[in-house]
């Protein structure tokens, strides 16, 4: 095939002092998927490069350069051998490309063949990975359910989706996920002939700035371990078909629309440190920003910088005051101020230093106000880390305060959950001219006449955290203040509350809310510390106040709420209310997944409490299969309560309708919101019944009483699907163990004319256990 190219010509390149050519006579290709560039290296350093060659399609006058072939794949996967077991696909990505292109990758895992394929934003995994500043990861790892097959799909806005589909061996563990974003696939070169000079004329809708990789040709060898994708389709509605929203086009037409800033910002002057302190008086929520600058033109600077901030402001209010916008105040430090630089032990001359209203120090870096302009962008700011700092200031200047009341701790807790920013990892090193002194575990200890019952009203706690919110926008952590006051001794403040708002006869909302953060280990303690989560007799507590309240709380928790949205690099971050139900669900689903064990009187409690959950929740299916899994992990030697627990479950379901499929419909009405889609529900419900059932057979039970329930159990899964191969295999063995030969003989048949023909290791382990019970050796 002939390649049409732009060629590059150049006449010399200079390899430094070397006396010979280090790149050796031949041609070159760019292994980068989509950038289609070869070089050529000629004798006497002499090169010629082929920019993006390929197939060319004419249409009537127009030619159109194709730069990217239709069976060619964004993503290449290896499997690490090496990696631990672990019950998920562990896929790991090289961020080089992520960040731009992530928002516009989705995964889909499909079981069997022929089972749906389910697909999520790659962006929803990263944020329930709590992954933290993309920036400043070379890889991220997600956990992806094990599936039989993995879909990669690219969304292209001109080609539609490219849809990369790979089969899987289940005992892989980690994967390894090269993607390599097309930096060409957007270049769209289309060129005219002149008919009488026969001249080609090139253009490009719009300029890009590509870099190349080369390697000599056929020098190319295949990475170990690197699985081939099976399947590789271009799929124009992708997104429509599979229920994801396109993304609206810009309208061009909004800034001819936009209309003009009426209102004109402008900051306070201030002419002394006081004066500036006093001037955040009124706006608690502001922080001042003292810029130590000695230079000449340091006024000069420092006006244009405000000046500037001034007009950005106006065009952003554009007409009225935004408070949220307005983060900052300013004032450039006279020779009078410098001592604060001593007092705050400071040693740098030039340095911007951040102060709250009472003039404790929250952070400081080096530099003027030009060179740290950065801090200060309108969505971009430092704003959260200082505001995280001065909450952790306060609580530690609380904790010095004798006088201070339940409320007043209660409320700076709360503070401390609003923050958007996590534990402070470089706590050695904080500022600490604050610090609180001589703090230690008697200072926990408040009076009994500060348990005020006349406690002033504070509004709810805006948000839990969900999602990514430990992003710093500071190269210097280590000089934001972080909280000094011992975990334990906030440990006992929180014990303290806890034993008198439970006590309470009417629900504190605030407190409610300290409750669910607490137990979802994304609260203050979280927030401060950042160590793992441990089950403790507190969190029996607020269960038992969670559990006495729960109608209430729902009630409060349907209440409609404002939410706060923000994006970072294309993954949204939701600031809202966790309702109650979720709340518990999560916390019962996987109490020890902090890798601190829960002792063994702990986990038979909330084996107890569990129960109680699914009482007043109505049975929620998703939670009841994980109450099961926490009995089997409390009891792993008696599946006595198992077995008891899931039939209760199951007899009220099989009589509460004639028909299974009436049941089964009524209870993914009320429970829609919890499960992606009917057919998975059904699926959820079905495999649940089965790995019962499959239980009693792997404990290889003799009481008939056992046996017979759990082929009540197989026999409903097999209702639904009813050509289901694990699912006819358990029945099959438990007819068996029933003295049913001939049914067992035929279901096990079944079992094996439905496995899938490249299911080979399923195949012959049906066909052994049919072998077995032909012979009477089951």
């Amino acid at each position: 095939m002939k390649n049409f190219s732009i060629l590059l010509f150049f006449s010399v390149i200079t390899f430094g002092y070397a006396q010979t050519p280090i790149l050796e006579p031949g041609i070159y290709k760019s292994t980068t998927k989509g950038q289609k560039v070869m070089l050529k290296i000629l004798e006497d350093n002499q090169f010629e490069m082929a920019f993006l060659f390929g197939k060319y399609t004419v249409q009537n006058d127009t030619i159109t350069f194709n730069n990217s072939e239709s069976n060619e794949s964004s993503f290449k996967i290896k499997i690490n051998k090496d990696a631990p077991f672990s019950s998920t696909f562990k896929l790991k990505f090289d961020n080089q490309n992520l960040l731009y292109a992530g928002y516009d990758i989705y995964i889909g895992t499909q079981k069997e063949e022929h089972t749906i394929v389910e697909y999520k934003p790659l962006n929803e995994y990263l944020r329930k990975s709590s992954l933290g500043d993309l920036s400043r990861k070379k890889e991220v790892k997600i956990d992806v359910e094990k599936t039989k097959y993995l879909y990669f799909v690219e969304i292209n806005r001109k080609r539609g989706a490219v849809v990369t589909k790979f089969q899987i061996d289940p005992s892989v563990n980690e994967i390894e996920v090269q993607y390599d974003y097309n930096l060409f696939n957007a270049i769209e070169l289309k060129g005219i002939v002149d008919k009488e000079t026969k001249k080609l004329s090139v253009r490009e809708g719009r300029r890009l700035n590509p870099a190349f990789d080369f390697e000599k040709e056929g020098s190319a060898i295949a990475p170990k371990n690197e699985i081939n994708p099976i399947a590789i389709a271009n799929e124009k509605d992708w997104l429509k078909n599979n229920g994801f929203e396109n993304k609206d086009e810009f309208d061009s037409s909004y800034l001819e629309r936009r209309q003009t800033n009426t209102y004109n910002f402008k900051l306070p002057v201030l002419k002394t440190y006081a004066e500036a302190l006093k001037s955040l008086e009124k706006t608690p929520e502001k922080f001042l920003v003292i810029s130590f600058d000695n230079r000449k033109n340091s006024k000069a600077e420092f006006t244009e910088f405000v000046t500037q901030k001034e007009q950005r402001l106006s065009r952003f209010m554009r007409t009225k005051y935004n408070a949220e916008k307005d983060q900052f105040n300013y004032y450039l430090a006279t020779e009078k101020d410098q001592v604060l630089l001593q007092n705050f032990k400071i040693k740098d001359k030039t340095a911007l230093v951040f102060v709250n209203a009472n003039g404790d120090l929250l952070y400081y870096t080096p530099g003027t106000l030009e060179e740290n302009s950065s801090l200060f962008e309108i969505y971009y700011s430092v704003y959260d880390e200082v505001k995280r700092a001065d909450a952790h200031v306060r609580l530690d200047k609380l904790v010095k305060n004798k006088k201070a009341s339940l409320a007043d701790f209660k409320k700076s807790l709360a503070e401390i959950i609003k923050t958007k920013k996590n534990f402070n990892e470089y706590a050695e090193g904080v500022v600490d001219t604050v610090a609180v002194e001589e703090i230690d575990t008697a200072a926990a200890v408040v009076e009994e006449e500060y348990y005020d019952e006349t406690i002033a009203d504070t509004t709810a706690v805006e948000a839990v955290l969900d999602g990514m919110d430990d992003y710093l926008h500071v190269d210097n952590p280590e000089n934001l203040y972080n909280v000094l006051t011992p975990k334990e001794i906030i440990a006992e403040k929180w014990k303290i509350l806890v034993d008198f708002y439970t006590r309470k006869e009417t629900y504190d909302e605030e407190f409610g809310q300290l409750c669910k953060s607490e137990l979802l280990n994304t609260g203050f303690l979280y927030k401060l510390y950042g160590q793992p989560k441990s089950i403790t007799d507190t969190d029996f507590i607020i269960l038992d106040y969670l559990f006495k309240r729960y109608k209430e709380i729902q009630k409060i928790d349907e209440k409609p709420a404002e939410k706060e949205v923000s994006y970072l690099f294309g993954l949204r971050n939701t600031y809202a209310e966790k309702s109650i139900s979720s709340v518990l669900s999560s916390f019962f689903q996987n109490p020890n997944s902090e890798s601190i064990p829960v002792s063994k009187g702990h986990q038979l409690k909330l084996v107890e409490y569990y129960k109680t959950f699914l009482k007043i929740s109505g049975f929620n299916q998703s939670d009841f299969k994980n109450y099961l899994a926490n009995i089997k992990e409390a009891y792993p030697n008696d599946y006595s309560l198992y077995f008891k627990e899931y039939d209760e479950y199951f007899q009220a379901i099989e009589t509460k309708n004639a028909s299974l499929f009436e049941t089964l419909d009524e209870l993914y009405t009320g429970q829609k919101s919890n499960h992606r889609s009917w057919s998975g529900f059904k699926e959820e419900f079905c495999d649940l019944a089965n790995s019962v059932a499959w239980q009693v057979v792997e404990t290889k039970t003799k009481d008939m009483n056992t046996i017979q329930k759990a082929i009540r159990w197989s026999e409903a899964s097999v209702k639904v699907f009813k050509t289901e191969h694990r699912y006819l295999d358990t029945l099959a063995q438990l007819y068996y163990m029933n003295n049913q030969k001939d049914q067992a003989l035929l279901t096990e048949q079944k079992a094996i004319d439905h496995v899938p023909a490249d299911d080979k290791s399923i195949l012959n382990e049906y066909k052994e256990v049919l072998k077995r019970m032909q012979n009477g050796t089951y």
